[in-house]
């Protein structure tokens, strides 16, 4: 008898062993065993039943994990502890069998389906419930593959400023212009007076300038450009080609 109490009394959280843990050695074990389980104690095991880690406990509770190891650990805390997987299990077990008593149910209702030829012989609301029970509680739902991809590229500067120029482009057919403030020079040092009256004269942008710095913004138009799309968009090109030979010069 004895014997028996130190077996469970040293099995891994309660759980039923057929032989004694030999990962523990009971007389190197030396740990506060508690006399009575208060509110707070019941809480622990509570929580460790439904499988929190002892340091969410103690987070969750604001005691310390060693008080929470010293409940659990304990021979009252692993005797209600292993009691109550013990309700845990024979209640999995009853909600099986009932399951089990589903599904034969919602078997008789597809062979209903499939051997009588009466028409409308099962309701709608009768298939989605046999449905529901095949699929979803008995896990008879045919297997299914997610899959997942991801790429990645690298890009050199040419194809960045051909992606960048296109990205322009496109901004300026949708009916965007590009907008950069002319105030003196650009960041690069580039001037902007021939540039933004060129444009100017070109597009009939009223105010607006553009210069060769980096700082390019896209903003919606006062004024729709006036001419061909075609022949400014090839304009405003040779333009940006001059300005970038000018920098490279």
């Amino acid at each position: 008898m004895q014997e028996s109490q130190q077996t469970d009394r040293y099995s891994l959280y309660g759980f039923e062993m057929r032989e004694p843990d030999l990962r523990r050695r009971p007389e190197d074990r030396k740990t506060h065993n508690v006399k009575q389980l208060w509110q707070r104690s019941h809480e622990i095991v509570n929580l460790s039943l439904r499988g929190l880690k002892q340091t969410q406990i103690a987070e969750l509770l604001e005691i310390t994990p060693q008080t929470v190891s010293n409940i659990l650990n304990s021979d009252l805390g692993m005797q209600k502890l292993s009691g109550m997987r013990k309700t845990r299990d024979e209640e999995a077990i009853h909600v099986s069998e009932r399951i089990a008593d589903l599904t034969e149910k919602a078997l008789d209702v597809y062979n209903k389906i499939f051997d009588l030829a009466v028409p409308n012989v099962v309701t709608e609301q009768e298939q989605k419930a046999a449905n529901t029970v095949m699929l979803e509680l008995s896990g008879h739902r045919a297997a299914t593959r997610i899959e997942s991809r991801s790429m990645s590229t690298t890009a050199t500067l040419e194809e960045i400023e051909e992606f960048k120029r296109r990205g322009i482009a496109a901004a300026k057919e949708s009916g965007m212009i590009v907008v950069v403030e002319d105030e003196g020079k650009g960041k690069n040092g580039g001037s902007n007076g021939k540039v933004g009256q060129a444009l100017h004269g070109t597009l009939g942008l009223g105010g607006t300038n553009i210069d060769n710095s980096d700082d390019v913004k896209l903003d919606k138009p006062k004024q729709k450009p006036k001419g061909d799309p075609t022949t400014i968009n090839t304009q405003i090109d040779q333009i940006l080609n001059n300005l970038k030979l000018k920098k490279e010069l």
